[in-house]
This record gives structure tokens, C-alpha cells and sequence, in this order.
């Protein structure tokens, strides 16, 4: 049975839980509306749907799928018929479909988003896999395996960056300055914009140093902070 597998289970509260970075995937505050907060609002993503005609986005840290699933949903009602969504995620410990299903059962309304993913994560993956969701004129990449691995190699220009990985005291290595040079490398001035729920010194100075603008905005729950930039 691969590592993940062994580390990933439900706690005492019902929540996804990583033995191996001693942290949940999610908030007990709510983390669909978490989502929302941070990734979708964080990064205006509703307005500036409407006005695009292709939009890129790269999550550090898919996880559960949650966030794809809240860009989907926003993406199909706010965005024109003709646009395009390009999405990226970056996944060390991929998850099996069986459990992204579970955990997706605890948002109802996104039922219709999440059984479009699961129609294409049929099997856990073992590398970079791609696939298409028609109805939402979107492209899905997962790259699989060490984010300061793989990130150096990405090559596309960013619109919107989710820095969702666990914890910088849990999991460092995901907010390393090979990851936000890369995201230097592969940010527009002036357009990209990154948005995390964490509110670490570490985070703030890494992101400033490689060009982006960070200000605290009000975190979610019981999170006083929150940050988000634009790249400059």
C-alpha cells in the first residue's frame, strides 16, 4: 500500500488528517467557505473572470480537489461561454478517488464539479496526468511528486497562484525559495496575483522578495490574517 495511504485517515472530528505532517487538510471552520475566502476572493478571481478569455491558475498543495472544485464553480458562473480555464496542481501524496468522494460528500453543492473530477480520477496517480472537463472548458494538469522537484520545470505564465500546502512549521520544504522564484519565473507583472491562508513571516518575506506586493487581509475562522499579493 503506497506511503500516502498509510498516513492520511479521519480523526476524532471527521476530518482529513496527515499523520505524516501532523495537520488536517481542511479547517473545522468550514472549508468550502474557507476556499472561498482565501482562493476565490483572495485572488478577485469572479471579476476577473468575466473579462477573460484563457486563465491560468497553479495550486500548490491539491490535496482533497476542494479548490478545483470551488474554481469550477465560480469559473462556470462567472466566466463567457468561450472562455478557457487552464489548472494546474502540484500533489507529492496524491489521493485515492475513494476518498477524494468521501470527503466531497461534505459539499452538496458541489456535487456537480466533483462528479465531473471523479469521471476523469478514476485511479490515484502515479505521475503528471492531464484531462479535460468539456462542460467547463477547462484543462487539468496534476504534476505529481516534489513541488522544488517539479515546479523549476514549469513553463507556463500564471494568472492566479493558491498556496495551499500544509503548514510552513509543519511541511517548510513547501515554501522554499526555489518554489516562489519559480513563481517569479512564471508570474506577469502588474497581472498575477497569490493568495494563501497562512500569515508566516517566512511566507511574507519569501513572496516579497521575489517581486510580489503581500498585505495582510482578514484570515478565515479563527485565522485573524490571511496574505495576498500581486506581482510587480
Amino acid at each position: 500500500m503506497p506511503e500516502a495511504y498509510n498516513t492520511v485517515y479521519f480523526n476524532s472530528n471527521k476530518q482529513l488528517y496527515s499523520s505524516r505532517y501532523n495537520d488536517t487538510y481542511a479547517t473545522t471552520a468550514g472549508a468550502e467557505a474557507e476556499s472561498e475566502h482565501v482562493f476565490i476572493h483572495g485572488n478577485n478571481l469572479p471579476g476577473r473572470f468575466k473579462e477573460a478569455q484563457t486563465f491560468t491558475i497553479a495550486e500548490l498543495g491539491f490535496g482533497t480537489g476542494l479548490n478545483l472544485l470551488k474554481t469550477l464553480q465560480f469559473w462556470s458562473n462567472e466566466s463567457a461561454p468561450e472562455s478557457r480555464l487552464e489548472y494546474i496542481g502540484f500533489e507529492a501524496l496524491p489521493l485515492p478517488p475513494a476518498l477524494l468522494q468521501q470527503v466531497h460528500q461534505n459539499y452538496p453543492d458541489l456535487k456537480p464539479y466533483s462528479d465531473l473530477l471523479l469521471q476523469e480520477y478514476t485511479t490515484t496517480p502515479q505521475s503528471d496526468t492531464e484531462f479535460q472537463i468539456n462542460s467547463c472548458n477547462t484543462s487539468i494538469k496534476l504534476i505529481i511528486g516534489d513541488i522544488n522537484d517539479r515546479i523549476p520545470q514549469l513553463r507556463q505564465q500564471i494568472d492566479a497562484w493558491y498556496l495551499d500546502g500544509f503548514a510552513p512549521a509543519k511541511n517548510p520544504q513547501m515554501w522554499s525559495t526555489i518554489i516562489f522564484n519559480s513563481m517569479a519565473n512564471c508570474s506577469i507583472p502588474q497581472i498575477t496575483t497569490c493568495a494563501t491562508y497562512s500569515c508566516a513571516r517566512a511566507v511574507r518575506e519569501g513572496l516579497s522578495q521575489v517581486g510580489f506586493a503581500v498585505d495582510k487581509a482578514p484570515g478565515f475562522g479563527r485565522k485573524r490574517y490571511m496574505l495576498r499579493g500581486q506581482f510587480t
